[in-house]
């Protein structure tokens, strides 16, 4: 694969009073925000009513608002708390409402706008930079995928930590087949002379990018996130994240024609959409204030 300049530094955030708005929303509503998000992917694959009438919707939320997330492995994420000056961690919204697996559950790590505003609405201190770093470590140790997440594009409030059994954009992609949680820019590239063909690549693999065929390693790209598990769970080293330049995304900074529109989108159909939803199928937003860490989340992980 040919090599091109990629700096991940390019995605952090700018300024965006509308971003922070809606961000303030999305902290106070998390848990029954996913449960929405859900719903609405759940029913634009239902026949004729979802593909003619939500999945339009499903999809132009999930392009320009919401959850156009960058996904990227350890090294980059690196860069990018190191680039960062504030940070705090709540619970992951995903794992408190599904509760499928043992995995850390605190590892909604906010940065720089977003960790301000949670301190300053929390009364608590946040991370330093190097407890941030720990939890992204200790989550990427236990499997979870690496994800720098969209507010709307190409502002940045969030480094998501997912698993394949909660984290609803993999379940959109992966169960629904849904146009969500695109794949970053870098893929594995395997050394034939290394592997021995032991196949804890593809036991790591949460994506079932990875097979094994005649004791050989195949690859399937359409299907691989660019997240890195497979390179850090080889025990011989035979894995090596390149960068694929036409994986690159190209996103530009909305003009104020397109955030017009994303606003009137927002506030004239998502909202209220969302708050009918919730009057009926009530708010699971309790769960939040409930949470406690797990055995498997750092001492640090509570701010």
């Amino acid at each position: 694969m040919k090599e091109t300049a990629f700096n991940p530094i390019q995605y952090l955030e700018k300024k965006s009073k509308m971003r922070e708005n809606f961000i303030r929303k999305r902290f106070s509503n998390g848990v029954d925000v996913i449960r929405f998000y859900w719903f609405l992917g759940r029913t634009a694959t239902i026949p004729v009513l979802g593909t003619f009438l939500i999945r339009p919707v499903f999809n132009l939320y999930n392009r320009y608002v919401d959850s156009n997330a960058v996904i990227l492995p350890m090294e980059e994420i690196e860069k990018i708390i190191e680039s960062s000056d504030q940070f705090f961690v709540d619970p992951c919204d995903c794992r408190l409402e599904y509760q499928r697996c043992d995995s850390p559950l605190y590892t909604c790590l906010r940065i720089n706008t977003s960790a301000r505003m949670r301190r300053e609405e929390t009364g608590k201190q946040g991370l330093t930079k190097e407890n941030a770093m720990e939890i992204a470590r200790n989550a990427h140790n236990h499997g979870l995928v690496m994800c720098l997440e969209e507010c709307i594009q190409p502002y940045q409030f969030n480094i998501c930590m997912c698993c394949s059994c909660c984290c609803i954009q993999h379940r959109f992609r992966y169960e629904l087949g849904l146009k969500a949680f695109n794949s970053g820019p870098y893929l594995p590239d395997f050394d034939s002379e290394r592997c021995v063909a032991c196949g804890e690549c593809r036991t790591h693999c949460g994506a079932s990018a990875i097979t094994l065929v005649q004791g050989r390693v195949q690859l399937d790209i359409s299907r691989c996130l660019g997240c890195g598990i497979c390179a850090s769970a080889c025990p011989e080293k035979a894995i090596e994240m390149k960068l694929d330049p036409e994986r690159i995304r190209t996103e530009v900074e909305p003009g104020w024609i397109r955030l017009m529109l994303i606003r009137l989108f927002m506030y004239g159909y998502i909202f209220p959409m969302f708050f009918v939803f919730r009057i009926f199928a009530g708010s699971h937003q309790y769960k939040r204030n409930g949470a406690k860490p797990r055995n498997t989340d750092l001492a640090v992980n509570c701010p």
